[in-house]
């Protein structure tokens, strides 16, 4: 097999291999030698179409054409091979985007012309006609160069009568005799139209009768519906001018009424085609299908013409149409299938969005026109928590909503249909880790995060708010409703409870948070308290009370503003989520702890503040009884609590900080002291066991936790055990490269050597998280920072890291000294050169002798790099000269990673250092482009013409372009170096004429001319088309056409010199 696989690979890149698939194709009777031999020639279509002699061209576009018409003529064939007909077919677009419209200008004329000779050939033309309208409308800009695009486009359209013509004579013929049709033709001339209707002049489907065609003959056979409704979505989906809508308003509500007509016709019980006793089985498949295709019809037109055709029509004809056909979405959206939910869901956002904004615009108008800010900023993920918490305050209605506007009116008993099935559907959040399973029935701790289910519940939240922004208390009436069912028939249900119901009720509640006036949402929230804790009493199984227990605790943490107003009940909170926290029933214990630091971190003030009424901050009371807490908990949840109460530290005064901090911290130092102590008399057996380790590194761990909430205020605590803690980092540094020469690499996989390295990466984890917090409060803290720590912390970690083998080098290190010089600043200048000296040499010998290796190093030294530029520019230019040509070295290593992440870092770093070289150190540009110019330019041009490195197109670009600009402007010029206008011209026409043997020479001295001129563009977007146009040419020969290249050189040139008088003008 691999002797045939390298034959045939060697057979494939033979100039001349195209000849001999004639011979193939008409001996060969094997289906994978016939393919071989198309695929072959397919690629000499498409890359040396133009060198070819015109007689073999046209040799092969006969071939090709004659083979298409035989294989069309024989129903048989287009039934038993079918991939083969379509290889074939596929050959024959490749010969057409070569030829048409300049050398085969009657293609679309033939076509057409032979559509009638047979039902079997007018199929096969039809899939030529559609396949050559996705190569030009969505697969050109990508496979053509951008000119070749439009002209194909233009061509395609002017000729489209024709295609029209075909597709309504096949229509027509069915309307007239169905029984004489192919269902297959039929199809796919819908298929067709279907695609065509994305671009076609609008003339061809709102002045001719296509839509009652289509809606009058091709809906009610079954075989036709479901293509029959992708052109009807097609039209509905069609983005109209105000001006164009009002030309052909008639004709828009003619598809309106006809498509009402059709959904209001259908069966109802088609609608649970899930239940085999509704829907015989072997037709939900079709329903699944139709209803799918349907909710992407009617949410179209009523995105699109809700307010200009669907309203104006109910009112003139006094109907109710509109309300009719949200009314089916609706029940559309409860169908269980994710693809029709996913598309009805974006529907009733968007449809909610409007409402509400139209409400907000009454508003204003009530407020005599006086600027107001927008309900909700749900587009901006970042702030959609705080949109949605503010969002009455910031209208400040002084009625309910649904009094100001009247489509909130009319459409209330549809919102109230979609609020329903919101709350029946309601997916998942990401805090809740108690869940049911529906197959098995057993409740179980959900260990994994489905990104899918979190993604959907992002966006049904956002739905929920502002539904409830359009009717509050009837969301609070339905959700109580819901609610109060559940609490009547969950303790009483036989065979067991399936929570689901519940589960999703409180999910909702959850998410609408801050959506309701202060007032209904204080008595909805009591409400909905009292009748969960009620049901968690009634329920008799660990199970079941732990499923409660899951949704009180998703609740009360999703409404920090009622918890803030209302401190007694914040207190109760707090003290039933300490009671949570002594439940072992699977997952309950970690959603107490992070729901008890989500409350802490929503409500610290609250819960740090002095309250006369009572004797001590209740800060200060969790901390003298937090070890009560804390000794059933395991490690990670102790983490969590630890930061919950360090964030309520944060929120004390400055004085009680230190105090509180200390108190909370007293048993880990006590640890840690005892811990230091022993080990100064017996190190070896202390200090280096497996046990102590561990307890080091969780120490550790909470003073990370601790430091990551309250910042510069932990400087005392870290103080108390940093001298120790860099000493036993050296200790582990020294007895890890021990064991390493001692025993070999293997020795770092062992337990004891693991913990060793464990407690370094914590030691690392702690300095970078109290850095990262602490320096963010000012510059004094920052100088603090690199008095007090950098001194003791660089030696041993530097020296450390240069010491040890690749294999034992912690990337944790490059985290550390990237967050030091984004934090520092010009703090860490002074020490820059240590670093690079230390760090800078040893991380590049371990990645650049591939791109594959220490994938955590790679990532992490560039992120390094990035910090550099960004925050210590200045300090890169101290270097000595050796260090910064290795800075630069390792910008064009990182843009030449085939991993696009690492590849997209290393360009933007570069185009950053580019940018702040040529706006901010002009004095050392020249040096630099001295060094680096020429070689840049190479570098970045071998990543752009690199089909590896395709992601990267944007920056590539930008840097090449900046790259031009500095010599068109003439920023440097240096003759002696060659950086002139003239000469980095030709040194380009020489590399891309000696690289690519596809291209002309005057083809390449048309393109670099216009680089030149498209880079005076103030936006890149001309030179950028220049540049993609250019790499898509590379693919194919050019041929010698010298008349078509002079001409493209001439025009580049007329376009320069045109830029230059403009120029001398100004």
């Amino acid at each position: 097999r691999d002797v045939a696989h390298k034959v045939l690979g060697e057979f494939k890149n033979m100039p001349e291999a195209w000849s001999y698939v004639a011979v193939i194709l008409n001996k060969s009777q094997d289906a994978n030698t016939k393919f071989v031999a198309l695929q072959i020639l397919e690629n000499t279509i498409q890359t040396r179409w133009n060198v070819l002699p015109d007689a073999e061209r046209n040799g092969i576009k006969v071939f090709v054409t004659d083979l298409v018409i035989r294989l069309a003529s024989d129903e048989k064939a287009c039934q038993t091979e079918k991939h083969f007909v379509n290889k074939v077919n596929e050959n024959l677009i490749q010969i057409v985007k070569q030829e048409w419209p300049d050398r085969w200008p009657s293609f679309i004329t033939e076509i057409c012309q032979s559509s009638k000779a047979s039902q079997s050939i007018c199929e096969n033309n039809m899939r030529l006609l559609n396949m050559l309208s996705e190569e030009v409308f969505d697969f050109g800009r990508s496979e053509m160069v951008s000119k070749k695009v439009e002209k194909l486009m233009t061509q395609l359209t002017a000729q489209f009568q024709e295609v029209f013509d075909v597709c309504m004579f096949v229509l027509k013929s069915f309307v007239v005799n169905a029984a004489a049709m192919k269902e297959s033709l039929v199809q796919q001339t819908l298929k067709c139209l279907a695609h065509f209707l994305k671009w076609i002049p609008l003339g061809f489907v709102f002045e001719t009768d296509l839509i009652e065609t289509l809606l009058q003959h091709f809906w009610e056979p079954v075989q036709f519906r479901a293509d029959c409704l992708r052109c009807v979505t097609e039209i509905a989906s069609l983005q109209l001018s105000k001006e164009e809508t009002q030309v052909f308003r008639e004709r828009l509500a003619v598809l309106w009424l006809e498509l009402v007509g059709k959904v209001l016709a259908l069966p109802p019980q088609t609608l649970r085609f899930e239940d085999a006793g509704q829907v015989p089985p072997q037709m939900r498949l079709f329903w699944e299908t139709i209803y799918c295709q349907l909710s992407l019809c009617l949410t179209a037109f009523l995105k699109n013409h809700r307010e200009n055709i669907a309203e104006p029509l109910d009112k003139e004809r006094n109907g109710q149409a509109c309300v009719q056909m949200l009314q089916q979405v609706a029940a559309m959206t409860g169908l269980q299938h994710d693809e029709t939910f996913q598309i009805c869901l974006d529907f009733w956002f968007s449809f909610a969005e409007k409402l509400l904004n139209e409400v907000h615009e009454v508003v204003k108008r009530q407020n005599n026109g006086a600027p107001q800010q927008p309900p909700l900023m749900l587009s901006m993920p970042s702030s959609a928590d705080a949109a949605a918490a503010n969002a009455l305050d910031a209208l400040r209605l002084p009625c309910s909503s649904s009094e100001l506007s009247w489509r909130v009116k009319m459409y209330s008993g549809v919102l109230n249909q979609v609020r329903k099935v919101m709350i029946r559907k309601m997916a998942k959040p990401q805090e809740v880790y108690i869940q049911f399973d529906q197959e098995t029935g057993e409740v179980t701790r959900d260990h994994e995060v489905d990104t899918a289910e979190v993604a959907l519940y992002n966006t049904m939240r956002c739905t929920q708010v502002l539904l409830t922004n359009l009717g509050q208390e009837e969301t609070e009436a339905i959700m109580l409703e819901t609610l109060n069912t559940e609490c009547m028939q969950a303790p009483v249900q036989l065979g067991g409870w399936n929570p689901t119901a519940l589960n999703r009720l409180c999910y909702s509640i959850g998410s609408i948070s801050g959506a309701m006036r202060e007032d209904i949402e204080r008595r909805f929230l009591v409400q909905v308290i009292r009748n969960l804790l009620n049901l968690c009493e009634l329920m008799k199984g660990k199970d079941d009370k732990a499923i409660v227990a899951s949704n009180i605790m998703y609740v009360v943490g999703q409404y920090p503003r009622f918890l803030k107003a209302h401190w007694k009940f914040l207190k109760t909170v707090v003290y039933k989520l300490f009671e949570f926290m002594h439940e072992t029933f699977p997952g309950v214990q970690d959603m107490a702890c992070e729901t008890f630091l989500k409350v802490a971190q929503k409500c610290k003030q609250a819960m740090a503040a002095n309250r006369p009424e009572e004797p001590k901050p209740f800060v200060m009371e969790i901390i003298e009884k937090h070890t009560k807490e804390t000794e059933v908990l395991d490690e990670k949840q102790n983490l969590l609590f630890f930061e919950a109460v360090a964030w309520v530290i944060s929120a004390t005064s400055d004085v009680l900080k230190g105090e509180c901090i200390m108190g909370l911290m007293q048993q880990c130092n006590s640890t840690w002291k005892q811990i230091m102590e022993a080990a100064k008399a017996n190190p070896d057996q202390v200090l280096y066991s497996l046990d102590v380790s561990k307890r080091l590194v969780n120490i550790l761990r909470v003073n990370q936790r601790v430091a990551k909430a309250t910042g510069a205020a932990f400087t005392p605590q870290l103080m108390v055990i940093y001298q120790e803690m860099i000493q036993v980092y050296g200790l582990y540094s020294q007895r890890i490269l021990q064991e390493v020469q001692r025993c070999g690499p293997s020795r770092i996989k062992h337990s004891e050597i693991k913990a060793l390295h464990l407690y370094k990466r914590e030691t690392l984890h702690l300095v970078e998280t109290f850095v990262d917090t602490a320096a963010q409060e000012g510059e004094n803290c920052r100088k603090e920072i690199a008095e007090k720590l950098l001194g003791d912390l660089l030696q041993p970690v530097l020296s450390d890291y240069k010491n040890n083998i690749p294999d034992t080098r912690d990337c944790e290190v490059l985290t550390l000294l990237s967050v030091l010089t984004t934090r520092l600043d010009s703090n860490i200048s002074p020490v820059l050169p240590v670093i690079f000296e230390f760090v800078f040499e040893s991380t590049l010998d371990m990645i650049k002798t591939d791109f594959q290796s220490y994938p955590d190093h790679r990532e992490k030294f560039y992120e390094l790099l990035k910090a550099c530029n960004q925050h210590c520019f200045d300090g890169l230019f101290a270097l000595p000269a050796h260090q910064l040509k290795a800075y630069v070295e390792s910008l064009v290593w990182a843009f030449k990673h085939e991993h696009p992440s690492v590849a997209e870092q290393g360009l933007q770093v570069t185009y950053e250092f580019l940018l702040k070289l040529i706006n901010d150190k002009r004095e050392v540009l020249s040096d630099f482009c001295n060094l680096f110019y020429f070689s840049l330019m190479k570098e970045t041009l071998l990543v752009l013409t690199d089909t590896l490195h395709r992601s990267g197109f944007k920056f590539q670009t930008l840097i090449f372009m900046h790259l031009i600009r500095i010599v068109e402007f003439g920023v440097v010029q240096n003759p002696g170096n060659g950086l002139t206008r003239e000469n980095v011209m030709q040194s380009l026409i020489d590399l891309l004429s000696r690289s690519f043997q596809t291209v002309n020479q005057k083809q390449v001295e048309a393109f670099v001319v216009d680089l030149f001129n498209y880079c005076r563009d103030p936006k890149p977007t001309r030179f950028q088309q220049h540049m993609r146009d250019f790499l898509i040419s590379l693919k194919e020969f050019a041929g010698d056409n010298d008349p078509l290249f002079e001409a493209e050189r001439e025009e580049a040139l007329a376009r320069a010199r045109e830029l230059d008088r403009q120029r001398r003008m100004q």
